[in-house]
């Protein structure tokens, strides 16, 4: 029996690296270093390899107009699904959560934090 392959629409984890690499190199072109705290299934996919991918990749980011719109153009050069990179997890995470690196890969003008499972609830 073969592994289950991931959907079309779904974002494997070599299409979620190639996304933040690329977000990490258009952060630093302007200067900036930003944050991406991940969660749920992009931290399965990254941290963990216990999903071969997720729908999308949500997250917390900082500066986020910014973020947002390079994720945005990113989305479209790479053929990503519309709001691959969103922050609607925004409403179910507590302001008190800690976070670590992990086993979450890092980029230089982008770190990818997750937060400790114990700090995510309200």
């Amino acid at each position: 029996m073969s592994a289950p392959q991931p959907s079309n629409s779904a974002l494997t984890r070599e299409a979620i690296l190639r996304a933040l690499n690329s977000l990490s190199e258009d952060l630093g072109k302007q200067g900036v270093t930003g944050e991406v705290c991940l969660f749920i299934g992009t931290v399965m996919v990254l941290a963990f390899t216990a999903r071969l991918a997720t729908k999308d990749v949500d997250a917390l980011f900082q500066p986020t107009p910014l973020i947002r719109e390079l994720a945005r153009r990113i989305g479209e050069e790479q053929g990503l699904p519309d709001g691959w990179l969103n922050d609607g997890v925004i409403g179910f995470v507590s302001n008190r959560h800690e976070t670590t690196a992990g086993n979450l890969p890092q980029f230089p003008h982008c770190g990818l934090p997750c937060p400790f499972p114990n700090t995510c609830s309200p």
